[in-house]
């Protein structure tokens, strides 16, 4: 993403990896499944997270 805004007016403050369990929430089972899943992501590849918020100010 910072790539992608090279040459432009903003520059990076933020930038997350945010996890999201409940793209997999379809039930019960599938949600719990997702949490665990998500625990084990957030535990050996932090990086690998589904969601990305970025924040950039005007510069």
């Amino acid at each position: 993403m910072t790539a992608a805004l090279r040459g432009t007016a903003l520059r990076p403050v933020r930038f997350d990896h945010i996890s999201d369990p409940s793209y997999l929430a379809f039930n019960e089972i599938l949600f719990r499944v997702s949490i665990l899943i998500e625990a084990l992501i957030d535990r050996f590849n932090p990086k690998s997270r589904v969601h990305l918020v970025g924040i950039y100010q005007k510069r």
